[in-house]
């Protein structure tokens, strides 16, 4: 099992593993509406086909239940399920090289719904065997290399999927993606779970009480709005460089690498940030400052200014990004961990798919600057429940 392995091996399990999803996040975040939009698909169109290729990043909790609850094969109850979403996610990512979307939307969306859902059962796994094997002292450390692990991957897929996709096409950026995504075999094929887990990870329905208490009702509220005000904004910038500035795969990737670097520093400073200066503070100045960034994209900056604004927003992005994650996991029961982090991620991924597929149709109608505006404003909102989160900390505390 992964305790029987070194603290690095761990570390770079869990880096591989994030990659994976930082290549889905890559594509869905710097290239998907760009390239939907050249081959004709319209923004509302758009809008609506995400609102059903992210449903299987919503329904985590019932992949979170399912891992806590069902030993698959006999194998484990986390492992199985991580090997079973790498190998669906590596056949449906590449098998879209061969669907063109001006000609078949539906069979695309289909299979990008596939893709999705087999990331999402990887990843609900992968939280769950974090929180199981992660003593709280490691906490920080696991974070950061997920962290690094994701918007490493970004990097790579920003600057190779938008150079091979400029130069060879999207048929070939697709399938040479999905190779990336079968590197993590390499580290979960070496490992095995016990026949039976230990007695303190033993799946408890009592666990699920702590999802009805003041406490995580606010970090449900929380994941809603991070979702919609900050995960959900991302895609939108790349649209807005691509619609409206002609932005093309080169310097959308170049965009993406330089808002990765952003997010990886972020995440950097963020821990000694926190421990060095009063941390409620800190968080509420962060969160400020992303909303401030939303403003200023509302000037509709031009090619160069985007990319300086993509800079300081994947800085922001990493540091709110690693302060999110640490609530998320502290209201979290072992007994259910799985099911609870399922929830509070599906949370997270409602408000993503709402505010991606309204912000995303709205740029038809009232413009990317308004949009960007109105994003900005509403983002306040997360000042708010911030705040709240720290009552309810100091009250059960």
């Amino acid at each position: 099992m992964i305790t029987e392995k070194s603290r690095r091996y761990k570390l770079s399990l869990f880096f591989i593993l994030y990659f994976v999803q930082g290549v889905l996040f890559a594509y869905m975040s710097l290239f998907h509406k760009p390239y939907l939009d050249s081959q004709g698909i319209s923004a509302d169109q758009i809008a609506w086909l995400n609102v059903v290729v992210l449903s299987p990043f919503i329904l985590k909790i019932l992949f979170g239940v399912v891992s806590d609850r069902i030993n698959l094969f006999g194998r484990g109850h986390r492992l199985p399920y991580i090997i079973l979403g790498i190998v669906l996610s590596v056949i449906a990512f590449g098998t879209l090289a061969f669907i063109a979307p001006r000609d078949g939307l539906l069979p695309f969306g289909i299979l990008l719904t596939v893709f999705i859902f087999s990331i999402a059962l990887m990843d609900s796994s992968a939280d769950g065997l974090a929180v199981d094997t992660t003593a709280t002292g490691d906490r920080q450390a696991v974070q950061a290399s997920m962290l690094v692990g994701r918007f490493g991957a970004i990097i790579i897929m920003a600057l190779l999927f938008g150079a091979i996709a400029q130069r060879m096409g999207y048929t070939a950026a697709f399938l040479i993606s999905a190779v990336f995504l079968a590197l993590p075999l390499l580290w979960v094929l070496q490992l095995h779970e016990p026949a039976e887990r230990p007695v303190e990870q033993a799946f408890q329905w009592s666990a699920l009480k702590a999802i009805l208490t003041p406490a995580y009702g606010v970090v449900a509220l929380l994941s809603l709005a991070f979702g919609a005000f900050v995960v959900g904004v991302v895609g939108i910038f790349t649209f807005y460089m691509s619609k409206e500035l002609g932005a093309n795969s080169d310097q959308v990737g170049l965009y993406g690498a330089i808002n990765s670097l952003g997010i990886i520093l972020g995440a950097a400073v963020s821990v000694p940030l926190l421990r060095r200066f009063p941390q409620f503070r800190v968080q509420m100045g962060l969160f400020l400052l992303w909303s401030l960034v939303l403003l200023v994209w509302g000037i509709e900056p031009s090619m160069g200014l985007s990319f300086v604004l993509g800079g300081i927003a994947g800085l922001i992005f990493g540091m709110i990004n690693t302060v999110y994650l640490g609530i998320a996991m502290e209201r979290t029961q072992t007994q259910a961990a799985g099911t609870i982090f399922a929830l509070t991620m599906a949370l997270l991924n409602i408000g993503l798919a709402v505010g991606d597929a309204v912000f995303t149709g709205l740029t038809d109608n009232i413009g990317f600057g308004s949009v960007f505006l109105l994003q900005g404003g509403l983002s306040l909102l997360l000042l708010l429940l911030l705040w709240a989160v720290q009552r309810t900390e100091s009250t059960t505390g």
